[in-house]
This record gives C-alpha cells, sequence and structure tokens, in this order.
C-alpha cells in the first residue's frame, strides 16, 4: 500500500480516537449525571440508557441515504463528524433535561451511522494486521485518556454541579477538529449507483432485506450475529437499570462511580488490549466472541455481589474493561475480517442493525422485570445470556470439525 495513505490514515485514526474522547467520555457519564444533578426521572434515565441502541437502528438506513445522495465514504465520515457535535456547543445556555437527551440522541445517531463508511476507509488505507494494531492503539490512547478525564471529572463535578455544561461543549469543539484530519483520508471518488432518496417504505425496506440476506448467504456471519446478539442482549437488560442501582441501591458519589466506571475499566482496557490484538492473530472471531462473552458474565457477577462488598465493584469494572477492549475491537473489525473482497459497509451496516434490534426490547424487558421483580432477578437474567452468547460460538466448533471429518472420509 501507499506510504502516504497509510500515515494520513493512522494519523487521522489515532486523533479522533483521542480528540473524541472526552465527549465519549461525558456521554457515558450522563445518565449518571441527569439523575444526580438534574433529578431525572427515570422514565428519563430510561429513554436515555435505550437511546444507543435504538439509535443505531435508525443510522442503519443512514448508509443507503448517504449513497443515494451520491456521498462517497469520505463525505459521508465528515458531514456526520459535524452534525453528531453541534448541539452539545449550546449546553452552557440550555438548562433542559429533554435537550441534553436530544442532544446525545443526534451525536449517538451520526457516530453511529458513520463507522460503516469510516470502518471501509480503514480497511482500504491499511492492511489487516496495520488495521488491527493501530485500532487497539488508537483505543487503549483513547481509554488512557479517559482515565486521566476521569480523575478530574469525578472531582471536579462534586464540587461544582453545573461544570459539566462546559465541559460538554469544550469537548463538541475538540472533536470537530478530529472531522479536520479525516478529510485527509484518501478515497476513491467513485458513486454507487443507487435509487435517489424518497420517502417510501420501499426505500428504506430494501436495506433489511439485504441484510437479512447477507446472513442467509454468509453462515459464518450469521452465527457470529447470533454470538454477540445474545451477550449484547444481556447487557442491554441492565443497561438502564444500573444507573438507578449505583444511586438508589449502592449510593455512590461521583467520584466512587467515576473511579470504577473509567478509572478501573481504562485500566482493564488498556491492559488487556494488545492481548486482544494479538489474539486475533491466534484465534477466529468465533473464539474471540466466546471469550468476550463469558467476560462479561463474570462482570455481572462481582456488579451482584458489590452490594455486599464494595470492593467487588472496582473489580467488575476492571472485567469489564478487559471484555470491552475484546469487545471494541471484534464489533468494530468483523465488518472488515468476514468482508473478504467485498465492500465492508454492508456487513458493518449488519452490526448497527442488530445493536438497534435488540435495544428496541432489551432496556424495556430489563426495565420492566426491574420494577417487578428487583435488579438481583435482571443481573441473573443477564448472566444467562452472556453465557449463551458465549457458549452458541462452540456451534462454530462443532461446524469445522464435522466439515473435517466429512473431507477426510470422502
Amino acid at each position: 500500500m501507499d506510504r502516504d495513505k497509510m500515515k494520513n490514515t493512522r494519523l487521522a485514526l489515532l486523533l479522533s480516537s483521542i480528540l473524541n474522547e472526552p465527549l465519549a467520555c461525558l456521554l457515558i457519564a450522563l445518565p449518571f449525571i441527569l439523575r444526580k444533578d438534574c433529578h431525572a426521572t427515570a422514565w428519563q434515565i430510561s429513554l436515555l440508557a435505550t437511546l444507543k441502541p435504538i439509535v443505531s437502528l435508525f443510522s442503519f438506513f443512514w448508509l443507503k441515504v448517504a449513497n443515494s445522495f451520491g456521498f462517497n465514504h469520505r463525505k459521508s465520515v465528515l458531514i456526520s463528524g459535524f452534525l453528531s457535535r453541534v448541539l452539545f456547543l449550546f449546553f452552557p445556555f440550555i438548562h433542559c433535561v429533554e435537550y441534553a437527551i436530544f442532544a446525545a440522541a443526534i451525536y449517538l445517531f451520526f457516530s453511529r451511522a458513520s463507522l460503516p463508511s469510516w470502518m471501509e476507509l480503514i480497511k482500504l488505507n491499511l492492511e489487516t494486521r496495520e488495521r488491527q494494531k493501530w485500532f487497539s492503539l488508537s483505543s487503549m490512547f483513547g481509554f488512557a485518556e479517559g482515565i486521566v478525564l476521569a480523575m478530574a471529572f469525578g472531582s471536579l463535578f462534586d464540587q461544582n454541579l453545573t461544570s459539566w455544561r462546559l465541559f460538554f461543549a469544550v469537548s463538541a469543539l475538540l472533536g470537530m477538529v478530529s472531522v479536520f484530519f479525516q478529510m485527509f483520508i484518501p478515497v476513491a471518488d467513485k458513486r454507487n449507483e443507487t435509487e435517489k432518496f424518497s420517502i417510501q417504505w420501499r426505500f428504506f425496506f430494501q436495506p433489511i432485506q439485504e441484510a437479512f440476506l447477507l446472513l442467509k448467504q454468509r453462515k459464518d456471519f450469521a452465527l457470529f450475529q447470533f454470538g454477540f446478539m445474545a451477550g449484547g442482549f444481556g447487557i442491554m437488560l441492565i443497561n438502564v437499570i444500573s444507573p438507578l442501582f449505583f444511586v438508589d441501591v449502592l449510593n455512590l458519589s461521583h467520584a466512587e462511580y467515576v473511579s470504577a466506571r473509567y478509572i478501573y475499566m481504562g485500566i482493564g482496557f488498556i491492559l488487556f488490549s494488545p492481548l486482544w490484538q494479538k489474539g486475533m492473530q491466534l484465534f477466529s472471531f468465533f473464539g474471540l466472541t466466546m471469550k468476550i462473552c463469558l467476560g462479561f458474565a463474570l462482570f455481572i457477577v462481582f456488579i451482584f455481589l458489590a452490594k455486599w462488598d464494595p470492593r467487588c465493584l472496582n473489580l467488575a469494572f476492571f472485567i469489564y474493561g478487559m471484555a470491552q477492549a475484546g469487545s471494541h475491537l471484534v464489533w468494530h473489525l468483523s465488518g472488515p475480517e468476514f468482508s473478504n473482497e467485498e465492500d465492508s459497509a454492508k456487513f458493518s451496516a449488519v452490526n448497527l442493525l442488530m445493536v438497534g434490534i435488540r435495544g428496541m426490547i432489551g432496556p424495556a424487558i430489563g426495565s420492566i422485570l426491574y420494577l417487578q421483580f428487583g435488579p438481583y432477578f435482571v443481573f441473573g437474567l443477564s448472566f444467562s445470556f452472556c453465557l449463551l452468547g458465549g457458549f452458541s460460538m462452540l456451534l462454530r466448533r462443532k461446524e469445522l470439525f464435522s466439515s473435517s471429518i466429512k473431507s477426510l472420509t470422502s
């Protein structure tokens, strides 16, 4: 590959992670912040926690819309990068929980929508090992930065309950700077020949048809999606109830929450990212997915135990960071990995669709079960789905073993 292409792509990938981390760091804490400082209702927290997977379902259609306007992958990334952050610039002036939720929804929509195009740009400009190495490295730098920011944010927000509004605006500006560096990533200026944009059911139904047709044709990709779907659904079940559990049951302060959620999780992520990156050269994506899901199951066990021993909360998030490091790599790079010589954007778009589907039902079911049976029942169910996701990956080993036996006996 051309050295300049690789250099520009590596720089854009690294700076995007570093400059985007402050806003990503704040958004993770937003449900806790709104509950603690703005007295957001349980319904508002539930809505905010549900946004990420739900907007993934809608962002799945962005690739179709972008193609219909003739956007190439780079232009799609640049437009999404600006639109996703602009509303946060007004946080210091608009003091409204609903506006914060709306701004978060817009950010999540466009940041998710740009992922298929972003991963295709990385695939086209970086070879496989380089792609894995630099994606892992950029993620490590981002989480290391997140730890430093968390140490500052935690005590600062406890002392000044309104300072977070200004930090959101400044972080949005930093994120917009990263868009500038993405302008220099080379891309072939070719336009996909697709139908023009129209507000019709057929226009939006076609991408869903194509996604499920892809899953039908690629059994290996379908099995991977099933495992990730089960494990992800387990995490979605506790996504809504976690802020309620941390505030209402564990009675955590900002500093305690930030210490566990950012520092311990960040340490786990940083320490294990290089191991997951090396694991990509030793194990299949199915073996990696099994280990990731079992890691999330172990995380839930220690969250369960935190009621009786507060130290378990820090250990739980360390394990979560360990599993999340693998999940981050596998989820983002699965499109380029499974696509082979095809356009990886359509494979990455399926990831968005699956996240959206489980997000439509997981948090709602978790909330209902939380109200009916309490948090520990939901944690137990979440644990079971993570185990299902992990052990379902053994089906791929069985399939490969059966194929080997058939080839030997034929």
